[in-house]
């Protein structure tokens, strides 16, 4: 290759490294003048610029810091959607926890969906609810090592294997509980959800205004959505209660 080939390569690395610069400097710029709008009570004004920033980014503290805009605006189901987005991408955020559960404390309709436990298949997935599914994927990571080190050592030791049959089953089990686990969590997780956005919904046995009213859903609760029809969706917010509200009332979590 010709040197000017080499200078020219070398030419291009660098402006593509400066522009990475110049372009992380304007976004950490833009993100403080956001934050001192938001200090200076300029909501709408924060609320544009963290908007623009999580546009391909989907942020957890971009969407924490547009919930916390539009609470101060009043908007509890925006709010209450952006917070939801930005703990499913932290969990562990103590700050997102708490201001999540603030949110729904303003809710009209108080819903818990860890209280619905009518059996023991309740039981289990309200457990599993409680683990996030890294803490899964961690525990279901030990527990293959822990039965491999075990049947290592029963085939080294072969006159003592049956010493360890009962641990090595017990071991077996959990591993499947928890592979089981794995599976509910990740459906669980990738359960399309919305948030009521308008004041008063009233949910409708079918997909259309024709429909008997069944109940009345408020701004800020979370549904499970199962299916879309014609402009309405098919709406769960537990095992005795859904129905078709228009679709255009919902806020697809992120």
């Amino acid at each position: 290759m010709k040197a000017h080939q080499y200078f020219f390569k070398i030419i291009l690395i660098l402006s593509s490294l400066l522009f990475a610069v110049s372009s992380i400097n304007a976004t950490e710029q833009q993100l403080a003048k956001a934050i001192s709008l938001y200090k200076d009570g300029q909501y709408i004004e924060a609320l544009d610029i963290f908007q623009s920033l999580n546009k391909d980014r989907y942020s957890p503290g971009l969407f924490y810091n547009i919930g916390n805009c539009h609470i101060k605006l009043n908007n509890l189901g925006k709010a209450i959607s952006n917070y939801y987005s930005a703990l499913q991408r932290n969990p562990e955020n103590a700050d997102i926890q708490h201001n999540l559960k603030h949110a729904i404390s303003l809710t009209v309709d108080k819903i818990d969906f860890d209280k619905e436990i009518k059996g023991i298949k309740d039981v289990i997935y309200n457990i599993i609810s409680h683990f996030t599914l890294n803490t899964l994927q961690s525990s279901f990571i030990l527990l293959i090592l822990i039965l491999g080190l075990l049947l290592i050592f029963s085939r080294l030791k072969y006159h003592v294997f049956f010493k360890y049959t009962n641990l090595i089953i017990l071991v077996s089990c959990l591993l499947f509980i928890n592979g089981l686990s794995i599976i509910t969590r990740y459906k669980d997780i990738h359960q399309t959800r919305g948030i009521i956005k308008e004041s008063e919904v009233k949910v409708r046995y079918g997909p259309g205004f024709n429909n008997t009213k069944a109940f009345i859903l408020h701004e800020g609760t979370m549904v499970k959505i199962f299916k879309n029809s014609d402009n309405w969706s098919l709406i769960q917010i537990n095992k005795n209660k859904s129905g078709w509200i228009p679709t255009r009332t919902l806020i697809i979590i992120a």
